[in-house]
Protein backbone atom coordinates (compact mmCIF):
# COMPACT_ATOMS: atom_id res chain seq x y z
CA UNK A 1 0.00 0.00 0.00
CA UNK A 2 1.46 3.26 -1.36
CA UNK A 3 1.49 6.00 1.35
CA UNK A 4 1.90 9.88 0.45
CA UNK A 5 2.80 11.93 3.41
CA UNK A 6 1.62 15.42 3.47
CA UNK A 7 -1.34 17.22 2.23
CA UNK A 8 -1.97 15.81 -1.38
CA UNK A 9 -2.95 19.35 -2.70
CA UNK A 10 -0.02 20.96 -1.36
CA UNK A 11 2.23 18.12 -2.94
CA UNK A 12 0.58 18.35 -6.44
CA UNK A 13 2.26 21.19 -7.51
CA UNK A 14 5.80 21.16 -6.32
CA UNK A 15 8.49 21.85 -8.86
CA UNK A 16 12.41 22.24 -8.39
CA UNK A 17 12.64 25.64 -9.77
CA UNK A 18 11.83 28.60 -7.94
CA UNK A 19 9.10 30.40 -8.90
CA UNK A 20 9.20 33.22 -11.28
CA UNK A 21 10.50 36.73 -9.31
CA UNK A 22 12.37 34.64 -6.62
CA UNK A 23 15.44 36.85 -5.58
CA UNK A 24 18.96 35.55 -4.27
CA UNK A 25 21.79 37.57 -3.43
CA UNK A 26 25.31 36.24 -4.41
CA UNK A 27 28.86 37.32 -4.36
CA UNK A 28 29.00 38.21 -0.51
CA UNK A 29 26.72 36.49 2.26
CA UNK A 30 23.19 35.03 2.92
CA UNK A 31 22.79 38.80 3.62
CA UNK A 32 24.10 40.59 1.17
CA UNK A 33 25.52 40.56 -2.19
CA UNK A 34 24.48 41.40 -5.82
CA UNK A 35 20.60 40.85 -6.42
CA UNK A 36 19.33 38.24 -8.86
CA UNK A 37 15.91 37.56 -10.14
CA UNK A 38 14.73 34.55 -11.47
CA UNK A 39 12.00 35.10 -14.44
CA UNK A 40 11.10 32.71 -17.46
CA UNK A 41 13.45 29.80 -16.16
CA UNK A 42 17.23 31.67 -15.91
CA UNK A 43 18.25 33.83 -12.98
CA UNK A 44 19.18 37.26 -14.17
CA UNK A 45 20.79 40.81 -12.88
CA UNK A 46 19.05 43.60 -11.48
CA UNK A 47 20.53 46.58 -13.15
CA UNK A 48 22.41 48.03 -9.85
CA UNK A 49 21.45 51.86 -11.44
CA UNK A 50 18.35 51.40 -11.81
CA UNK A 51 17.16 50.67 -8.39
CA UNK A 52 15.35 53.42 -6.20
CA UNK A 53 15.90 53.94 -2.91
CA UNK A 54 12.73 52.27 -1.49
CA UNK A 55 14.00 48.79 -3.66
CA UNK A 56 16.76 47.22 -1.15
CA UNK A 57 13.78 47.50 1.52
CA UNK A 58 11.75 45.53 -0.72
CA UNK A 59 14.25 43.01 -1.90
CA UNK A 60 15.65 42.72 1.53
CA UNK A 61 11.73 42.16 2.98
CA UNK A 62 11.06 39.35 0.03
CA UNK A 63 14.39 37.54 1.43
CA UNK A 64 13.22 37.29 5.24
CA UNK A 65 14.99 40.48 6.62
CA UNK A 66 12.89 43.44 8.11
CA UNK A 67 14.65 45.73 6.05
CA UNK A 68 18.24 46.63 4.08
CA UNK A 69 19.74 49.60 2.32
CA UNK A 70 22.00 50.06 -0.95
CA UNK A 71 25.80 50.15 -0.24
CA UNK A 72 26.62 50.71 -3.82
CA UNK A 73 27.67 49.99 -6.80
CA UNK A 74 30.64 47.39 -7.45
CA UNK A 75 31.89 45.65 -10.65
CA UNK A 76 30.79 42.01 -11.07
CA UNK A 77 31.62 39.58 -13.31
CA UNK A 78 28.00 38.48 -14.70
CA UNK A 79 27.32 36.94 -17.85
CA UNK A 80 24.23 35.98 -17.92
CA UNK A 81 20.97 38.35 -18.71
CA UNK A 82 19.83 41.61 -16.97
CA UNK A 83 16.24 40.77 -16.71
CA UNK A 84 15.11 43.88 -14.88
CA UNK A 85 16.68 47.40 -16.22
CA UNK A 86 15.24 49.39 -13.15
CA UNK A 87 12.88 49.00 -10.36
CA UNK A 88 10.72 51.69 -8.85
CA UNK A 89 8.83 51.32 -5.60
CA UNK A 90 6.99 52.76 -2.72
CA UNK A 91 8.50 50.99 -0.20
CA UNK A 92 5.02 49.17 1.00
CA UNK A 93 6.02 46.31 -1.31
CA UNK A 94 6.66 42.68 0.08
CA UNK A 95 8.19 41.30 -3.01
CA UNK A 96 10.25 43.10 -5.80
CA UNK A 97 8.00 42.59 -8.30
CA UNK A 98 5.18 43.83 -7.31
CA UNK A 99 6.97 47.04 -7.98
CA UNK A 100 7.18 48.79 -11.17
CA UNK A 101 9.89 46.45 -13.20
CA UNK A 102 11.50 47.60 -16.42
CA UNK A 103 12.81 45.23 -18.46
CA UNK A 104 15.69 46.04 -21.01
CA UNK A 105 13.52 46.54 -23.91
CA UNK A 106 11.92 49.38 -21.74
CA UNK A 107 15.01 50.92 -20.50
CA UNK A 108 18.58 50.34 -21.18
CA UNK A 109 21.13 48.72 -18.08
CA UNK A 110 23.58 51.99 -18.60
CA UNK A 111 26.49 50.22 -16.85
CA UNK A 112 26.01 46.20 -17.35
CA UNK A 113 29.21 45.98 -15.34
CA UNK A 114 27.86 47.65 -12.22
CA UNK A 115 25.83 45.74 -9.77
CA UNK A 116 23.74 47.25 -6.82
CA UNK A 117 25.07 45.37 -3.89
CA UNK A 118 22.32 45.39 -0.94
CA UNK A 119 22.92 44.64 2.56
CA UNK A 120 20.27 43.15 4.39
CA UNK A 121 19.37 44.11 8.03
CA UNK A 122 20.54 40.73 10.38
CA UNK A 123 18.56 41.56 13.42
CA UNK A 124 15.92 39.38 12.16
CA UNK A 125 17.50 35.90 11.67
CA UNK A 126 16.12 34.01 8.49
CA UNK A 127 15.22 30.44 8.65
CA UNK A 128 18.21 28.47 7.58
CA UNK A 129 18.65 26.01 4.06
CA UNK A 130 17.19 22.88 5.45
CA UNK A 131 15.19 23.98 8.28
CA UNK A 132 11.98 22.58 9.01
CA UNK A 133 8.79 23.54 10.33
CA UNK A 134 4.87 21.98 10.99
CA UNK A 135 2.37 23.81 9.12
CA UNK A 136 -1.44 23.27 9.78
CA UNK A 137 -1.67 21.57 13.11
CA UNK A 138 -1.96 21.90 16.89
CA UNK A 139 2.14 22.91 17.56
CA UNK A 140 3.06 19.35 17.47
CA UNK A 141 1.59 17.83 14.60
CA UNK A 142 0.65 19.17 10.58
CA UNK A 143 2.42 19.26 7.39
CA UNK A 144 6.26 18.78 7.34
CA UNK A 145 7.65 21.97 5.28
CA UNK A 146 11.74 22.15 4.19
CA UNK A 147 13.09 25.86 3.56
CA UNK A 148 14.72 25.28 0.22
CA UNK A 149 16.31 28.48 -0.17
CA UNK A 150 13.50 30.23 -1.73
CA UNK A 151 10.87 29.68 0.86
CA UNK A 152 9.24 26.91 2.45
CA UNK A 153 7.66 24.22 0.59
CA UNK A 154 5.94 20.87 1.69
CA UNK A 155 7.74 17.74 1.84
CA UNK A 156 6.37 14.98 -0.57
CA UNK A 157 7.09 11.97 -0.21
CA UNK A 158 6.71 8.14 -0.23
CA UNK A 159 7.59 5.85 2.77
CA UNK A 160 8.18 9.05 4.62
Amino acid sequence: QEVLVGNKELCSNITSTPPDGSLRLIGGSNSEGVVQIYKNGEWGSVCGIGLDFKAPEVICRQLGYTTGHNFGLIEFDWDGPILVSAASCNGGENRLDECKLYNASQMECPSVGEQSYIICDTSFNVPPFGSLTLVGGDGGSGDLFVNNGFGFLPICDRNF
